[in-house]
């Protein structure tokens, strides 16, 4: 998760729109948020293993 903050950053996103900026601060930010769920009430899901 920290990688993504750091490719967003890295990006050229200095020449971008200000919609684009916006965009990329609420992803960058809900990249940190911890969130989890259950698959059929059975297996936990959470950010890492969606992203493997």
């Amino acid at each position: 998760t920290s990688m993504i903050t750091y490719k967003m950053y890295s990006c050229d996103w200095t020449k971008q729109s200000h919609e684009f900026k916006k965009l990329m601060l609420l992803i960058m930010r809900k990249s940190h948020y911890h969130y989890q769920f259950r698959v059929g009430g059975l297996f936990l899901v959470d950010r890492v293993l969606l992203t493997k």
